[in-house]
């Protein structure tokens, strides 16, 4: 006897209609291929009452589809959840930029950690997002996509399923999903625009300090001067344009400083200054396709008011 398993509350139940591709298919086809569900993801959803139905009917996976029927399953985190249990919820305000069943994209101010780490386990965007989760009826399960640098400020993308993060993160180094970022560094680029192709490691085995290196990873970074000028000092600096083509640890940090032009305010690898108390780094603008309705998302954060100081201080014009 199959005993059905109760859903969290709000479940999230995901639908499609069988396209002409899947004529003929199974329903577990369909699950996995349209969808983009795990063979894990459709296992659990047999027990989790209703099922996995088709044109509302309970069914098994090796039922036999036609175009335009509707198959439909409920998304279940309980695997995760074992995982995930470790972040703390903790009530903190949390700028959203986009929200829907699947995705939450949130505006990182600077200084706030994006996941919990050893020692440090609560104030993090982690734990705020989690409680955010908990008022929805949401499980507490923390489905990161992506990461920001304690010290970089803007955009940043979480999933609120485990599809929706499998989904994102098949995406994440590719074409469909862009991440541009506005940075001021020291110096100005020559050629205004141009790349940084040069593969970076860890300086050492546990250490914070990535280098770029021959026998490093793959590391790609596409750059344009946007404006430049000069702080009050005398120190001409430039504001840039950069599309990371590739996801390393401090990527545009360290190609900028491997061409001769650090960041403002990076004590790690660019050029501290009075003017900035941080690395002026900010991710700008986001476009990717949606993991579940394949809905292009275009999204931009403004550029933050240490970041635009600067600029002023430089006579550069910060534009949006």
């Amino acid at each position: 006897m199959t005993v059905d398993r109760a859903p969290a509350a709000n479940p999230r139940r995901l639908t499609c209609t069988v396209d002409a591709a899947h004529e003929g298919a199974t329903v577990e086809d369909v699950l996995r291929q349209q969808l983009g569900l795990t063979h894990r993801a459709v296992s659990r959803a047999k027990f989790i009452n209703p099922g996995i139905t088709l044109d509302g009917q309970r069914v098994r996976v090796r039922t036999r589809v036609h175009a335009g029927q509707t198959v439909a399953a409920i998304v279940s985190d309980a695997a995760a959840r074992a995982t995930t249990s470790r972040v703390v919820p903790e009530r903190g305000p949390l700028a959203i930029t986009y929200e829907d069943e699947d995705l939450l994209v949130l505006d990182k101010p600077p200084r706030l950690a994006v996941h919990p780490s050893p020692g440090h386990q609560t104030g993090t965007l982690g734990n705020y997002a989690v409680a955010h989760l908990i008022d929805q009826g949401l499980p507490p399960v923390l489905h990161a996509v992506h990461r920001l640098d304690l010290e970089t400020s803007g955009l940043v993308v979480l999933a609120k399923n485990a599809p929706a993060q499998h989904r994102l993160t098949e995406q994440l180094h590719t074409q469909g999903f862009s991440r541009v970022y506005l940075a001021i560094c020291d110096g100005v680029p020559e050629p205004c625009q141009g790349e940084v192709d040069a593969p970076i490691k860890q300086e050492r085995p546990g250490a914070k300090r990535r280098i770029v290196s021959e026998d490093g990873k793959p590391a790609l970074t596409r750059y344009e001067v946007m404006g430049s000028g000069t702080l009050p000092d005398g120190r001409e600096v430039a504001l840039i344009r950069c599309r990371l083509m590739t996801g390393r640890t401090h990527q545009i940090r360290v190609h900028l400083a491997s061409i001769g032009h650090g960041l403002l305010g990076d004590d790690l690898y660019g050029v501290p200054v009075p003017q900035i108390d941080r690395t002026a780094l900010h991710s700008w603008q986001l476009s990717l396709s949606h993991p579940i309705t394949g809905e292009r998302l275009e999204l931009e954060s403004p550029l933050p008011a240490d970041m635009r100081r600067l600029l002023e201080m430089a006579g550069i014009k910060a534009g949006r």
